[in-house]
């Protein structure tokens, strides 16, 4: 027993270190080339993200509040800022990108060893269990989800919830159970809301199946025990729960989200063919670095292959799993399917309209997370009954999988024959791109993808006939088999993590030197009419590689990536951004041409930067720079951060506001806004100086001085949870100009503070501590009293031996 212990211990010690050095060597330029991911929402949001967050803890604080971004936002109400996340400790101690560097690689390990043991768990061999374990975390589901931090984070822990998930089932005790909370609740803390309901429904389902009992008591258990345990997960997360719940209340996400703009992202079906062919590639050399071979649209999962193996996997699964299995497994792929689908399948349509939830669910694509789960058992189940088969059996699997080879060298062949087929598809995928050279480079990278799985295939195809017939060693057989998919996922997934260097991006010269001050806010301008940096466009001269691309846009001080340099940002680039910023979208983008530098000065902008140039009546052209190319406004007329009127007006409509802001006939630096009146009365010798002494991320510290009763405006947003206090004493904070806060000053010289102390945090607090202390009174409780059982256990057997 003990030399059979052994011997298992050593082969899965052996197989985890072989997936740490396959994750090592999957990310390696992140090890000794000091690269990180750097594609998509990373440069604009979640890096500035983590540089506040390793600010505040620099500082000694809680990130509750960050005064650079959309003109302050509350941090701690965005979840997936991950505040109270476990590995964020790293950006505390490390500087940040390599604290990024550490992060992915910890994520990378997470989940592949979590999903190696789980399939260890469920009785799967060693070299099975690494082949799951690669599959899941070098598949284009979890390597696309790098660039979408929060998610990736979030999906990583899956393996270990389902392992601390399946124990708890099988023995029910506190311990088992308080693992399995705190599993759930780093996933939740991750900063994924939509990958921990999705894992819970995956849980609910593993429940069920895995719960021997029969009948009602077959739900009950796993639905009483789930409930339970996310119930208490809610509760320890108060303190970042109830935050996001008062900014939802505040932002654009209270409202349901249009069904276009909620379907943006749906899996278009001719891609599940990359689950087995390659559509796809990277080319960082390239400004247009992903050449998407049959469709001009970007996908939210940018891969979705999961090898070679797949196919084969799958093939195997069909021809050897029970009916009932297969009817199933199918189900479940296709149910989810239909959820991915989104608009391309009417059903979403129905869905979306009677069931609430996925009124606030942005872009069914996600769905497919659940997909890949049920594909993943698919296959490796397919692989567990081949290798069950003896000979005879054998031969069935081995004429569909040769089958297979023979379709795919078929449709090679013919391809071969008449290139203009595929040439004819390419085109029509790609009707945009009129370049006949565009085509006819898709069209031979496609011809190139189904050359190289033909030859995958082929390499699968003579190992499963020689481990069967006896010539390879089963050894031999296994090694190479899971070095077949991992070189197989390391080869197409390698170059879609997007490492690059990030120090000359982040530390590039910028179009300006350093932030103002005192300090105003910057504001991109697009070419298309919204004014959302949703998008950009570089004119000629074009950047020639995607670091080139990166470079300009942090040369440009693009939202959100001034913010690590100390520039405010006007702009709201945030899942969660307030109904204040929606209001201003919806306005501006509607407002014509000559008025929109008025609104801009009325908002602290100073700065407008553009890939154009701008014909707007109150802008002056600070520079131009030819080699990016890009062009550097400043509002000629912009109010100060801080400042102090007597002159003031009750408005409480958004639009009216905004009206009077963007005309002529208002002065903002005179006049404002308020929405509850202010009795003044004006004098003509009017005058105030104010003086900002201290500006942190939580508080504002400023001297102000006044002859006559007025305002004092902190041109920052207006959100609950701001205290004002005159000389001490705490007065009411008023909303100004809709968008910014304000207090009421009388005549002389005061020091004035504002500082954020949101109640939500307070409260969700206090729930979160109590929580945690009644979990650590219970455990210490039941501890003490097991152990007290086992002591008078052993007095008892010591006293009567015979007995014992």
């Amino acid at each position: 027993m003990a030399k059979r212990f052994f011997r298992v211990f050593s082969s899965d010690l052996t197989a985890l270190t072989v997936l740490i050095l396959g994750v090592l060597f999957f990310g390696g330029e992140m090890v000794w080339d000091s690269k990180v991911p750097f594609f998509r929402d990373l440069h604009y949001y979640f890096y500035p993200l983590r540089h506040s967050l390793g600010e505040a803890c620099t500082a000694g604080e809680i990130p509750l509040w960050n005064r650079h971004m959309g003109m302050g936002f509350p941090l701690l109400a965005d979840i997936q800022m991950g505040v109270f996340y476990p590995p964020h400790l790293f950006f505390c101690v490390l500087p940040l990108f390599d604290a990024v560097r550490v992060v992915f690689l910890l994520h990378y390990m997470i989940a592949a060893s979590g999903c190696y043991l789980l399939l260890r768990r469920w009785a799967l061999p060693v070299e099975q269990a690494l082949i799951g374990a690669f599959l899941f975390t070098l598949g284009g589901t979890m390597v696309s989800l790098t660039n979408l931090l929060n998610h990736f984070q979030s999906a990583v822990w899956l393996p270990w919830i389902a392992i601390l998930w399946d124990r708890c089932l099988e023995r029910t005790c506190w311990s088992q159970f308080v693992l399995f909370v705190l599993a759930l609740l780093c996933q939740l803390l991750a900063g994924s809301p939509e990958i921990f309901a999705m894992s819970a429904a995956l849980l609910w389902l593993q429940g069920i199946y895995r719960d021997p009992a029969h009948g009602l008591k077959k739900l009950l258990k796993p639905s009483v025990c789930l409930l339970a345990a996310n119930l208490l997960v809610l509760l320890l997360t108060m303190v970042q729960l109830l935050p996001m719940w008062e900014l939802g209340k505040l932002s654009r996400r209270q409202l349901s989200i249009p069904f276009v703009e909620a379907t943006m992202w749906s899996l278009n079906p001719w891609r599940l063919l990359n689950l087995f062919v390659l559509d796809k590639r990277v080319d960082l050399d390239l400004s247009n670095s992903l050449r998407m071979f049959f469709s001009l649209e970007t996908p939210f999962f940018i891969s979705y292959y999961f090898g070679a193996i797949a196919l084969a996997g799958t093939s195997l699964w069909l021809c050897y799993a029970r009916v009932k299995e297969k009817l199933i497994i199918c189900l479940l792929l296709a149910s989810t399917l239909v959820l991915a689908f989104g608009s391309y399948t009417p059903v979403y349509r129905l869905l979306y309209e009677h069931i609430g939830g996925l009124g606030s669910f942005r872009y069914p694509e996600k769905f497919f997370f659940l997909t890949q789960v049920f594909f993943l058992i698919a296959v490796l189940r397919g692989i567990t009954l081949f290798k069950q088969t003896d000979r005879v059996a054998a031969r069935r699997g081995l004429i569909i999988l040769g089958s297979l080879w023979a379709v795919i060298a078929v449709v090679y062949g013919l391809l071969r024959l008449t290139p203009s087929a595929l040439w004819n598809f390419v085109a029509q995928q790609n009707i945009v791109s009129t370049q006949v050279g565009t085509t006819l480079e898709f069209t031979a990278s496609a011809m190139v993808s189904v050359e190289r799985q033909l030859g995958l295939l082929s390499i699968l195809l003579v190992l499963f006939v020689f481990g069967k017939a006896g010539y390879l060693r089963p050894a031999l057989f296994r090694s190479l088999l899971v070095a077949f998919v991992f070189l197989d996922l390391y080869s197409a997934h390698r170059d879609l993590q997007y490492l690059v260097d990030p120090q000359p991006i982040v530390n590039s010269p910028k179009v300006l030197s350093s932030p103002d001050n005192p300090p105003t806010r910057l504001f991109y301008y697009p070419q298309n009419t919204n004014t959302h940096p949703s998008s950009y466009v570089v004119h000629t001269p074009k950047p020639t590689t995607y670091s080139e691309i990166s470079t300009r846009i942090a040369k440009n001080l693009l939202p959100n990536t001034g913010a690590m340099h100390g520039f405010d940002h006007m702009q709201d680039i945030n899942a969660m951004a307030k109904m204040t910023y929606s209001e201003f979208l919806f306005f501006i983008n509607r407002l014509d041409f000559d008025k929109r530098a008025t609104l801009m000065g009325a908002l602290n902008i100073r700065h407008v930067m553009s890939f154009h140039r701008l014909e707007l009546k109150g802008l002056t052209l600070s520079r131009h720079f030819p080699e990016i190319p890009s062009w550097l406004y400043q509002v000629d007329c912009f109010v100060p951060r801080a400042y102090v009127v007597q002159k003031t007006h009750k408005e409480i409509h958004p639009r009216e506001m905004l009206t009077e802001l963007s005309s002529q006939r208002f002065n903002p630096a005179t006049e404002v806004f308020v929405d509850s009146p202010v009795i003044n009365q004006p004098r003509k010798d009017f005058l105030a100086s104010t003086t900002i002494t201290e500006y942190g991320q939580r508080s504002v510290t400023l001297k102000v001085t006044s002859n006559n009763r007025g305002v004092l405006v902190m041109a920052d947003s207006y959100f609950p949870g701001w205290r004002a206090y005159v000389d001490g004493k705490e007065t009411n904070v008023l909303r100004v100009n809709y968008f910014f806060r304000g207090v009421a000053v009388e005549p002389g010289e005061h020091d004035v503070m504002f500082r954020y102390e949101p109640t939500p945090f307070k409260i969700g607090l206090w729930i979160s501590l109590s929580t945690t202390l009644l979990l650590v009174v219970v455990t210490l409780i039941l501890l003490l009293r097991t152990r007290r059982q086992i002591q008078s256990l052993r007095a008892r057997s010591r006293l009567h031996p015979l007995a014992a």
